[in-house]
């Protein structure tokens, strides 16, 4: 019915992907990082997330980078893209445009 909330949804919620991969990044430590290849139509580029080591002082918790693939390597060349303070932002940019690991 209209205006009724599911509750059988709301504790699901923690079972959505863009939640596993928020929940992911949460867990980062400095140092480590999260790796996403994303289709040729997003640019057919590795999508890096890290934590910011500059956090406390300057900029927002995490970093999102780009690295290009060359035959099936990343390149070694990383470009800082953007930075958010909210992981399920950056799940949620990942998610949408098809994102799988790169291992």
């Amino acid at each position: 019915m209209f205006g009724k909330k599911d509750k059988e949804k709301d504790k699901e919620k923690g079972s959505l992907p863009k939640d596993i991969l928020a929940g992911e990044i949460e867990r980062l430590t400095p140092g480590q990082s999260l790796c996403y290849k994303l289709p040729p139509i997003y640019g057919d580029d590795l999508v890096i997330v890290k934590p910011n080591p500059d956090c406390p002082k300057k900029g927002k918790k995490y970093l999102v980078c780009s690295e290009s693939i060359v035959d099936g390597k990343p390149s070694g060349k990383v470009v800082t893209g953007w930075d958010s303070d909210k992981a399920s932002y950056i799940a949620a940019w990942i998610i949408e445009r098809l994102g799988v690991p790169f291992a």
